[in-house]
């Protein structure tokens, strides 16, 4: 039986013997995305991040398949007046590539490409040490999180391999 498998932006074509095959499973139906209170949100946004000067919205990386854009598309209005960044939250995977970066931000990429941070966890550079846990496991924070006066998060709940769940 031939299948074929959607993987990133191409497709995979398996020729599987019907006897090795015992079934095929397919993702359930995307629900109807809910109806969102845009001028809730935005109240709400502006209620939490008065005061504030040094805003930091963190987003998921590229493997994760968080409406982002979109999300950003709602809360635009009211970051635009603070001075804010973005973090791409990489956890222990590389850094986007630009492809991967559109995939994230959309048109965004190229508006905010200069206020995008891209965390990686191996650079101790920025990162702060913030001391270690009662069991003596070292706490690093980036440096930007630790800047920002308010941090909001764009992100998936779902569950994860190592961490148990992301997000």
């Amino acid at each position: 039986m031939v299948i074929n498998l959607s993987y990133s932006n191409e497709s995979l074509t398996l020729d599987i013997p019907k006897q090795n095959l015992i079934g095929i499973l397919n993702p359930n139906q995307v629900l109807q995305k809910p109806d969102i209170d845009i001028v809730n949100l935005q109240n709400n946004l502006s209620q939490f991040l008065k005061g504030s000067k040094n805003i930091l919205v963190i987003v998921n990386d590229y493997t994760r398949p968080t409406p982002t854009s979109e999300i950003i598309s709602f809360i635009e209005p009211i970051l635009k007046e603070y001075e804010f960044r973005f973090m791409v939250a990489c956890g222990s995977h590389r850094a986007p590539s630009q492809q991967e970066l559109l995939q994230i931000f959309g048109e965004y990429a190229e508006i905010y490409k200069n206020r995008i941070i891209i965390h990686d966890a191996k650079n101790n550079l920025s990162l702060k040490f913030l001391g270690k846990t009662k069991r003596g496991t070292p706490i690093w924070l980036n440096q930007a999180v630790w800047q920002a006066d308010k941090i909001i998060t764009i992100n998936s709940v779902e569950p994860h391999y190592f961490a148990g769940f992301t997000g």
